[in-house]
């Protein structure tokens, strides 16, 4: 009977260990290069990140999570290849009430846009050989 108690312990114990491990591992968790529609972007992606409009994209379309971290805010990375050029996207952010400079020494455009207070939106594209890469950052405060 002390042996069959001490076991049941011992599992509770050790069951309560691997729960907690498990579940803060989950909430610590900043998972990089989420495809759209899987588990993981539908747990863990940000709906400020999940509605966030994208132009012009293909299947390269990946999310990096980053949680807050003391003064740090919250940070979502969508990171993508469009099909529209460069000049295409730059008018499409400034018609959106974006304010962008181009940086002409590395062909780079970078726009920004604070929506809300509190969210911040930094999008950066680059020239590709036949497309665009595309950058957005989202900092939540």
């Amino acid at each position: 009977m002390k042996y069959k108690i001490l076991k049941y312990f011992i599992a509770f114990v050790l069951f309560v260990f691997v729960s907690f491990f498990l579940i803060s591992k989950w909430f610590f968790w900043e998972p990089y290069g989420v495809k759209r529609n899987s588990l993981v972007y539908m747990l863990k992606v940000p709906d400020v990140a999940k509605n966030f409009p994208v132009w012009g994209t293909d299947d390269s379309l990946e999310y990096d999570v980053i949680m807050a971290d003391g003064l740090k805010p919250s940070t979502t990375i969508i990171r993508y290849n469009s099909s529209l050029s460069q000049d295409k996207l730059h008018k499409i952010l400034l018609s959106k009430g974006y304010s962008c400079e181009t940086y002409r020494r590395d062909e780079t455009v970078f726009c920004e846009k604070t929506p809300d207070p509190g969210v911040t939106f930094q999008m950066t594209i680059k020239i590709k050989s036949s497309h665009s890469y595309v950058k957005i950052i989202i900092i939540e405060y």
